[in-house]
């Protein structure tokens, strides 16, 4: 499996630019990762995602930086922007700049997910390889999450901050917590479940200091584009359209959708996971686009829009919208209404 999961070259550089400002030439790290440097120049090229943990450790042996997945991490932002950041720094806010993230989320890697998780007044924001390992090696665990802390904070309002951060993997001997501190801007705790990153909820629904409604959909236009290039067989587009279809009243279950499709159930589950998604997100996300388009309907019933999307009872679509947007349904459509009325309406709450 772990030939097909593959990370954007754009992640690939950001560990080369720290090793070249530690002085390290790039051709020993070239031949680590398997790429000439035409390759790494081409902006298209995909590295099978193993290989990154391989370039991390000796890039750390080359250049003795015992945080260089920080460092890597934590340049991403500055010096390789990338067509899904700019869709999270225009975004209205850091909610529906994360749920972008998530969609577009493949363009940079296939091998790890954004988890999001908002209980109560804190939000988690988490990183999930698919690669078979036990537990995220250190170097890639810190790299993906400076990158993570470096994209919230650049679009986060002032005042924003994280509360802490957590690794699974032990302190490291000698470890320099200002290092940690310093990138990702908050106590970090190690041996905990992770690597996570925390901060409070009421920070999800206010506006990211760039937003550009007007540039916002060119962005989302052009990195539609980008997915069909680099995924033209785009099997999660067609498991999306068959749950679309046959969404009325029970969910379709990964057997119906793989025999409609021509494949075994497992075979279809490890295809979705090689491009960096599953059964379970896809069917989340369609069900948050019928929502929102069903809640502008003011006849229809939350029991009966419940019922609609297939759960087996309301309390679940409350706690799956509670999850998409923070609030209730009914407090989204009320603010629906009340937006339709106002010139400008705002947007909806998330």
């Amino acid at each position: 499996m772990r030939h097909f999961l593959t990370d954007s070259v754009v992640l690939t550089r950001t560990i080369f630019e720290v090793a070249a400002s530690a002085g390290v030439p790039p051709e020993p790290l070239l031949a680590c990762v398997g790429l000439t440097a035409a390759q790494l120049a081409d902006p298209e090229t995909r590295v099978p995602a193993w290989r990154h943990i391989r370039l991390l450790n000796e890039a750390v042996r080359l250049t003795g930086d015992d945080y260089l997945g920080l460092h890597a991490g934590a340049s991403l932002k500055m010096n390789t922007p990338h067509v899904q950041h700019y869709l999270f720094f225009n975004s209205p806010n850091l909610r529906e700049g994360i749920l972008r993230s998530r969609r577009y989320n493949r363009l940079l890697s296939t091998a790890g997910r954004l988890l999001v998780e908002e209980t109560g007044k804190q939000v988690m924001l988490g990183l999930a390889t698919f690669i078979p390992l036990p537990a995220m090696p250190r170097q890639a665990a810190e790299w993906g999450l400076a990158m993570v802390a470096g994209m919230v904070l650049h679009a986060a309002p002032a005042g924003f901050h994280f509360q802490e951060a957590h690794f699974q993997h032990r302190e490291p001997k000698g470890c320099d917590r200002q290092v940690y501190e310093e990138i990702l801007g908050c106590p970090v705790h190690f041996g905990r479940r992770g690597p996570r990153l925390f901060f409070d909820s009421r920070w999800m629904d206010e506006p990211c200091i760039n937003h550009n409604p007007a540039l916002l959909p060119v962005l989302e236009q052009l990195a539609e584009q980008q997915l069909s290039r680099v995924f033209p067989d785009d099997l999660a587009e067609a498991v999306r359209g068959e749950i679309k279809h046959s969404l009325v009243l029970e969910a379709p279950t990964i057997n119906a959708l793989g025999a409609r499709l021509g494949m075994h159930p497992r075979t279809l589950q490890r295809r979705l996971v090689e491009q960096g998604t599953s059964y379970k997100d896809i069917l989340d996300g369609v069900r948050q686009d019928i929502a929102e388009s069903l809640l502008r309907e003011p006849k229809l019933s939350i029991a009966d829009m419940s019922f609609l999307l297939g759960y087996a009872e309301v309390g679940a679509f409350y706690r799956a919208f509670r999850r998409w947007h923070g609030t209730t349904p009914a407090d989204y459509r009320e603010h629906i209404a009340h937006s339709a009325g106002a010139e400008g309406g705002a947007a909806p709450p998330g």
